[in-house]
């Protein structure tokens, strides 16, 4: 009831000061535009340039750009909802008159008039679903490209792969909305839009950033009067830096002690609403969702086999959390997020260890697993390996009935900083002590080097997909995994290659002379659920 009557103080104060804002500082215009023409724009959507937010309101730099010309011309406007191609042609039929950020081409300027000054030099960047290299365009080749036909920045790409011989299979996308969707749902490999934030905090890799070519603001014909008029404002205010100067100055600078107040106000409004009740009410919501998800059995494991190539036997599986959702079987990239800011992380992967003891028994009666001695590995992070609370509960878990030696691989999977590695090795030999296997993931990458094979007793090393990409042309990463494997013979450690593909990276990997070096990655299998799993046979090298 307490914490009940305090919200409420929160929100009556909230509202005050909202009030007493828009009651002093906005001057709103209910009758100035009753008798103002209406102009029909098109409205798409096109990362920060053109959203709708919540609200399906329309934000943007070209909203607000939108909205200070018609306040200087005199004009009301209304949108029309389109696709980019659907623009093209409402504005070449008339039934749009301005569409926003339209580059200049002589076929366009054939069907469309557009203003001498440009409103923006956009920054676009190429957005891969998968884990290349910033610049690295080879990695392309093959891959399926979620093209835009008509837009000159995905003309542009095109083009640069074509020259670099980069071969790519297009998938046709009718607007940036719908290439972003088939990127998440991995229908496409990659896609060209302007600089995304909200795709960039869905993990999905940056693999080029560039400038195409200014824009402009195009109108159907027959506006060519409007055109110039909006011409003469671009004109008057200096292009894109000046427009927002205006347009925020004449809403707030009527005075400097206004001015003042409405930051203060500002300040104080965003600071309660982030740190009294957005931020506390977030984190419980997603804990109780989260908590919800794992009675309702909304989580699953999926498994990708690992093989020994010399004797096509499995030697293990990695498991691998998924999430099952409306729209399918979703991956960590949807959902991982919101377990880690929640704090329900070590929740999480102890589930995660119990379930696989569970599919454990289901597993070894399979066809494929009968005859093999293999482990599950499990991801876990630094983090959790370093927190004595997590390492006091896989110790409980080690001494039920069901658990048996060897069987659960602990997989680290985040980089190891040297100030982690005392504290960490602590851990890993109390948990190797009580019958758990441990791997180090993605080794050779940044911090995961061969320091590590003197520092850390781990059982088992897994190589990057970075070592055997290009395996077949590249001799140093050929001569770097003998290496490695030579250093693992004489300390008696496992070596998983990731990233297995193709006949080529078999083959190098299996002539190895190294009895214990193992393929993970599509050549064998994707990660499968358990159902599927128990119908999978091994495809002979």
């Amino acid at each position: 009831m307490k914490k009940l009557k305090k919200y409420l103080i929160y929100i009556i104060q909230i509202t005050i000061v909202i009030s007493v804002f828009f009651f002093l500082f906005l001057n709103i215009d209910i009758d100035g535009n009753k008798n103002k023409k209406e102009v029909k724009v098109g409205l798409y959507d096109y990362g920060s340039y053109y959203s709708l937010d919540k609200g399906s309101k329309p934000s943007g730099y070209y909203n607000d750009l939108l909205k200070f010309i018609s306040k200087k011309l005199g004009f009301k406007y209304t949108y029309v909802n389109c696709k980019t191609q659907e623009g093209l042609d409402y504005l070449k039929s008339g039934k749009i008159d301005l569409l926003f950020g339209l580059s200049k081409t002589s076929d366009r300027e054939q069907n469309y008039i557009f203003t001498d000054h440009y409103i923006a030099d956009e920054n676009y960047a190429i957005y891969a679903n998968r884990n290349e290299k910033y610049n690295d365009l080879k990695g392309l080749n093959g891959l399926k490209f979620g093209y835009i036909k008509n837009e000159q920045n995905n003309k542009y790409v095109s083009n640069m792969l074509r020259k670099k011989n980069i071969q790519t299979e297009f998938i046709n996308e009718s607007s940036y909305e719908e290439a972003q969707t088939d990127l998440k749902e991995s229908k496409v490999d990659f896609i060209v839009a302007p600089i995304n934030k909200d795709l960039e905090n869905q993990k999905f890799n940056r693999i080029l950033e560039f400038s195409c070519e200014p824009v402009y603001i195009a109108g159907s014909k027959g506006n060519e009067s409007l055109i110039n008029q909006i011409d003469e404002v671009l004109s008057e205010s200096k292009y894109g830096i000046l427009i927002y100067n205006k347009y925020y100055n004449e809403y707030f600078s009527k005075n400097v002690f206004k001015n003042k107040i409405i930051l203060v106000l500002i300040l104080f409004i965003l600071l309660f609403i982030y740190y009294i009740i957005f931020r506390k009410t977030k984190t419980i919501r997603k804990r109780k969702e989260i908590s919800e998800n794992l009675r309702n059995d909304k989580y699953v494991m999926y498994y990708q086999p690992i093989i020994n190539p010399k004797t096509n036997n499995i030697v293990g599986l990695e498991s691998l959390l998924r999430m099952k959702s409306e729209k399918g079987i979703l991956t960590p990239n949807y959902f991982l997020e919101d377990i880690e800011k929640s704090n329900m992380i070590f929740d999480i992967s102890i589930w995660i260890i119990k379930k696989v003891l569970e599919d454990y028994d289901k597993i070894k009666t399979y066809e494929i697993c009968k005859n093999s001695k293999f482990y599950i590995s499990v991801n876990i992070s630094c983090i959790e390996i370093e927190d004595e609370e997590f390492i006091e509960k896989l110790i409980e878990i080690s001494k039920s009935p069901d658990f048996i030696k060897d069987l659960i691989c602990l997989e680290i999977v985040e980089k190891f900083k040297s100030s982690d590695l005392s504290k960490i090795q602590k851990s890993i030999l109390i948990l190797k002590k009580h019958g758990f296997t441990i791997a180090i993931d993605d080794f050779g990458i940044e911090y995961s080097n061969l320091d590590l094979l003197s520092q850390i007793d781990a059982n088992i090393i897994k190589l990057d997909r970075y070592f055997i990409s290009d395996i077949k042309t590249t001799l140093l990463k050929r001569k770097i995994i003998e290496f490695v494997s030579e250093i693992c013979k004489v300390s008696d450690k496992s070596i998983v290659c990731e990233g297995v593909e193709n006949d080529d990276q078999l083959e190098i990997i299996k002539n190895i002379d190294y009895e214990k070096i193992y393929i993970q990655g599509f050549f064998y299998s994707k990660p499968i659920d358990i159902e599927e799993l128990e119908h999978f046979t091994i495809k002979q090298s």
